[in-house]
């Protein structure tokens, strides 16, 4: 028997028949293939109104020999869908149109379809959809505040209501929920650009809060804009880092490949508000927990790298606190509570 796959060479074919090479009669049939030929894939729509159902149409050519299929079709993103034949014959082309609802997108946005085709030269394809999505009202960077603090300072965060409709805004009322901030706006352009300012209450307790504004507006379709403000009120000795989770982690892994541990350090940073002071201590409860901290010396700011000792690593299941001791009469000690699995 023949093999099933022939490669043609000018008027004949080499084939092997018993390991031995022999020459096969002209005109011997080729295997029959598809083969996918598109002219772009890549659209790019501009900037369109929020909501917009952008349609694209590509054109897919089969110039092969053997029908096309479309095996299975990805999207990269919510409120893409697709229409196109699953089967293209030989020497036809087909019309692809991709559909995307921008209903729940702003700003610049990207969108992929990625078709799996039975095409050995060309098994997947992606068509890309890039654009701009005007929201009717944009709140910019970001909607929402992140305010920082140490305990009694005051700190303000602004960000900018953008009005994108040729109809005027007006902002008719401010409320709150949640009692560590005050908010205030301020009209840039009339009617048009808006800048929102939150600031953190001076007594604000130490701690984290998660509170919102609640920006009411004469827009039929959005007369409620609702607004996080997040708040990070710190002690004036203040670690970055609220717990160390290790996860779970096997010995014997570890032991066979010991360049790991060096992976499995957490860092965290530890900062005094004002002067300096000095960590003259550690300890933990978790037995195989090291140290190294820097500097060593008195300082404002501290890097602490918080690893394993392999040589203490035992199976089971650990849950305790590092504990840094310092010079200051206020906080003469840092507590981080630190949890571990070891299997062997």
């Amino acid at each position: 028997m023949f093999p099933a796959r022939l490669s043609i060479l000018g008027l004949c074919c080499l084939l092997a028949v018993g390991g031995v090479l022999v020459r096969a009669p002209a005109g011997a049939e080729q295997v029959s293939q598809p083969k996918l030929v598109v002219e772009e894939s890549r659209y790019a729509f501009g900037s369109v109104p929020r909501g917009t159902l952008i349609k694209k149409k590509f054109s897919l050519r089969n110039a092969g020999s053997a029908t096309l299929i479309i095996q299975k079709a990805d999207f990269s993103t919510p409120g893409m869908r697709l229409r196109v034949a699953q089967q293209i014959e030989p020497g036809k082309t087909a019309e692809m149109e991709v559909q995307w609802d921008t209903s729940s997108y702003t700003r610049e946005v990207e969108g992929n379809v990625v078709l799996q085709l039975n095409d050995p030269a060309t098994p997947r394809l992606a068509f890309t959809l890039t654009g701009t999505v005007i929201s009717p009202i944009d709140i910019l960077p970001v909607p929402a505040f992140y305010l920082s603090q140490f305990q009694g300072e005051t700190i303000s965060q602004d960000i900018v209501i953008r009005n994108n409709q040729d109809r005027a805004l007006k902002i008719t009322k401010l409320e709150k929920e949640g009692a560590h901030f005050s908010i205030a706006f301020k009209p840039v352009e009339e009617g048009k650009t808006f800048t929102l300012t939150a600031t953190a209450a001076s007594a604000a307790p130490v701690g984290r809060y998660r509170e919102f504004a609640m920006v009411d507006t004469d827009d039929a379709e959005r007369p409620r804009l609702r607004i996080e403000v997040n708040l990070l009120v710190k002690p004036d000795v203040y670690l970055n880092v609220e717990a160390l989770d290790f996860g779970q982690i096997s010995i014997g892994k570890l032991k066979a490949n010991p360049g790991s541990l060096d992976y499995l350090t957490q860092t965290f940073i530890v900062t005094r508000r004002q002067g300096q002071m000095r960590i003259v201590g550690f300890d933990s409860d978790v037995p195989f927990i090291k140290t190294r901290i820097e500097p060593g010396s008195a300082a404002q700011t501290f890097r602490v790298d918080a690893g394993l000792d392999p040589a203490k690593l035992k199976p089971g299941n650990y849950a305790g606190r590092l504990r840094l001791s310092t010079d200051d009469k206020k906080f003469p000690e840092l507590n981080v509570p630190v949890q571990i699995s070891l299997t062997p």
